[in-house]
């Protein structure tokens, strides 16, 4: 996705919310997303586009970025975040 879609950006969004107080911050509040969690871009019209982390689908995000400007392809991306006991790793739905 990164490569294809040239969007290493996306992964850098991601990585640099996770050392950030407002996601430890919604960790202490739902252990859950220390554990697992999910992101997703949405693209729209004007691309413009925003990014949200959330602990589980249904939930309010715990995580939101507006984002003024991207060229990534696709209207909507989702993504999942799992730590692996040393290091989080981020994939695709189909890749879980």
């Amino acid at each position: 996705m990164a490569e294809r879609a040239g969007a290493y950006w996306l992964i850098d969004a991601i990585s640099s919310w996770l050392p950030s107080s407002q996601f430890q911050a919604a960790v202490r509040r739902n252990q859950w997303i220390s554990e697992i969690h999910f992101w997703k871009l949405e693209v729209g019209g004007d691309r413009s586009a925003v990014l949200t982390a959330l602990a589980d689908s249904g939930e309010e995000s715990v995580i939101r970025q507006a984002i003024e400007y991207t060229d990534f392809p696709l209207p909507e991306i989702d993504l999942y975040c799992a730590f692996e006991g040393e290091h989080w790793t981020l994939m695709l739905p189909s890749e879980y």
